[in-house]
Parts: C-alpha cells; sequence; structure tokens
C-alpha cells in the first residue's frame, strides 16, 4: 500500500517544516516537491539547497517540479553522483507533465511514503487527487 504524507505550505516556514521531517526520515520515501514561492533575491539558491538536503537524507526518490525546481533538481543530481545514490531524480517543468506520469502508475512502489510540498500557488492538490485515483491502495 503506498501512503501520502502531505504537508501543507507555511509561509516563513517551508524549509524548515521539510527539513523536521527529513531529519527523522528512516522510511521509504519519495518526495514530490515544487516551486516555493516568496523567497526573495536567493529563490534559486534556497530551491538547490533543499534538492541538496533532501539527497544528502538518502532518501528513495526526488521528484521536482516548476521552474524553480530546476535548481532542486541539479543540485539533487549532483549529490546522487558524489553519494552513488540509488534514488531516483526526475524533474518536469509543469504540473501536467507529474500529472501525465502519475497517471501512468509508475512511480511508486508499495509499502512507500509519498511526502508532497509546494507552495500553494503550485495546486499540488491536483497530484494528490490524481494519486487517489490511481489503482495504488492509498
Amino acid at each position: 500500500m503506498t501512503k501520502i504524507l502531505a504537508i501543507s505550505d507555511i509561509h516563513g516556514q517551508e524549509n524548515e517544516n521539510l527539513y523536521n521531517y527529513l531529519k527523522n526520515n528512516d522510511i521509504d520515501l519519495v518526495l514530490i516537491l515544487g516551486d516555493m514561492g516568496e523567497l526573495g533575491e536567493k529563490k534559486e539558491a534556497f530551491h538547490g539547497e533543499v534538492g541538496a538536503y533532501a539527497m544528502e537524507k538518502k532518501i528513495d526518490g526526488l521528484i521536482c517540479v516548476g521552474t524553480l525546481s530546476r535548481f532542486m533538481y541539479q543540485s539533487a543530481c549532483k549529490v546522487k553522483e558524489k553519494q552513488l545514490s540509488n534514488a531516483f531524480v526526475r524533474y518536469y517543468e509543469t504540473l501536467e507533465e507529474l500529472l501525465a506520469v502519475i497517471a501512468e502508475d509508475t512511480l511508486f512502489a508499495e509499502e512507500m511514503t509519498v511526502l508532497i510540498k509546494a507552495s500553494h500557488s503550485m495546486e499540488f492538490s491536483k497530484a494528490v487527487e490524481q494519486i487517489k485515483n490511481t489503482e495504488i491502495s492509498v
């Protein structure tokens, strides 16, 4: 059974909530992360930090969605290469691309937790609904 854990976006604490969760993670985990809004001039750097941190925590997979999440993806790939990690890292520019892949039902394994996080403007609630509507037991 695939489990979904959704963490809501809290203004001003986006990375803190994610970091706190990952710090204590010891389960099979795939992250679906999207653009974080209202980060100011350092938005690219902050997205990169999240990608690197996630891969350092030895997750099973990272899916990055959105134009700013490209920086997350690039940083994650660098860490993956250094650590010779077996985790998968994917990048989709739009939510629609992600939804199409979810519909194919090839992303998730049984007994895996999927953590979904992005700014509300990314409309990731659609991804949660898409996962719920697949043949996966949720």
